[in-house]
């Protein structure tokens, strides 16, 4: 599927139709509960759901953000004593933890669970805890296009 839509993706939810149209049996490891029943379809691969649904262009976005927000992370837990004695480090294991998970279940992003709601809740909490316990230091910028952005926005 990737290798037929491979910048855009085919769509969140559409991974059931496609599958219908490219594979002789569909999709293998659809959830079909009758007629009456949506058809849930997913890789059971957080990853892989968001590169066929998104496209290269949404998982690479995806993954920037992640990427960043987990270097960034990293650091302050590594570095930063203040944090250690706080409810940080535990935010931290779990969503490390979660990513890992993300290899073999998809909640990740598409699915409307509670687990999913949980790990971007954790997210914005550990967000906020940061933010909170950044260090004032002077505001680097950067002008693109004559606009000024700060550095830390790169």
């Amino acid at each position: 599927m990737f290798s037929k839509y491979p910048v855009v993706g085919i769509g969140k939810g559409n991974i059931h139709q496609y599958g219908q149209q490219m594979f002789e049996k569909g999709v293998k490891f659809s959830d079909h509960y009758g007629d009456l029943a949506p058809v849930l379809v997913d890789f059971h691969n957080g990853y892989l759901t968001i590169l066929v649904c998104a496209g290269a262009i949404g998982f690479i976005l995806f993954a920037i953000f992640g990427v960043r927000f987990f270097i960034s992370t990293t650091r302050h837990v590594l570095r930063d004593e203040s944090l250690q004695e706080s409810e940080f480090p535990c935010m931290y294991s779990f969503l490390c933890a979660y990513l890992i998970y993300s290899f073999i279940e998809v909640t990740l992003l598409f699915n409307l669970m509670y687990t999913v709601v949980f790990f971007w809740l954790i997210l914005g909490y550990t967000s906020c805890c940061l933010t909170k316990n950044i260090p004032d230091h002077p505001i680097d910028h950067v002008t693109v296009f004559g606009k000024k952005f700060r550095k830390t926005l790169f």
